[in-house]
């Protein structure tokens, strides 16, 4: 039965995101979660199952959002010429930058996981990272293919130096302006530049030198 309301799943799901998000896996409880949401524990037992199965669930739920985000930003993807190549670039960059700023509990979640957080929740980065890696990879290829971007330069380590910099920058807090209140537009719009300026002279653009 439909409801307006936020179904008892829809309110689990984001207790359990916003608190894996703050704590990591291993520092929260089923029973936080459960309090957190307005449910008794039996019940998100019901819903979800164990505690590692809700996580899962949340890691999924995640990337599914994010790997659906990364195939709109490439679809539009251009590479006839040299300039719309290099255009289409900075609008996939731009596009990244904005979606980790408007999702901080995908880059905290990834974060714990960085610190050892479910150490024994093996291979979570091959299942739901590598797929998206892939979608931006076959997006970019023929760029490469047609002379556009320096083929010297490793792509796969290419994107992860635009992931890793644009996570660490943007769970810095106080650097990107957003501990307590809202990014800094101003700077998030500077941030974009230099990271642009960064990928044209790592991949030889058209306009870099």
């Amino acid at each position: 039965m439909t409801s307006e309301r936020e179904s008892d799943h829809e309110r689990l799901m984001r207790a359990a995101i916003k608190l894996f998000a703050a704590f990591g896996f291993d520092g929260t409880s089923l029973r936080q979660i459960a309090d957190t949401a307005g449910l008794e524990t039996a019940a998100v037992e019901r819903l979800a199952g164990s505690k590692r199965e809700l996580y899962l669930a949340v890691m999924r739920l995640l990337f599914d959002r994010e790997r659906a985000a990364r195939e709109a930003a490439m679809a539009g993807f251009s590479t006839r010429t040299p300039e719309e190549t290099a255009a289409s670039i900075h609008r996939v960059l731009d596009d990244y930058v904005e979606y980790t700023i408007e999702h901080p509990e995908r880059t905290l979640l990834w974060v714990h996981r960085s610190l050892l957080d479910a150490a024994d929740v093996r291979e979570l980065e091959q299942r739901f990272i590598q797929p998206i890696l892939q979608v931006v990879l076959e997006g970019v290829r023929p760029a490469i293919e047609k002379g556009y971007m320096d083929p010297d330069v490793d792509l796969e380590l290419a994107i992860w130096t635009v992931i890793w910099m644009v996570q660490g920058i943007t769970t810095a807090g106080t650097v990107m302006g957003h501990i307590p209140g809202p990014p800094d537009e101003h700077y998030v719009k500077r941030f974009e530049r230099h990271l642009h300026l960064v990928i044209d002279r790592l991949f030889r653009l058209p306009g870099s030198s």
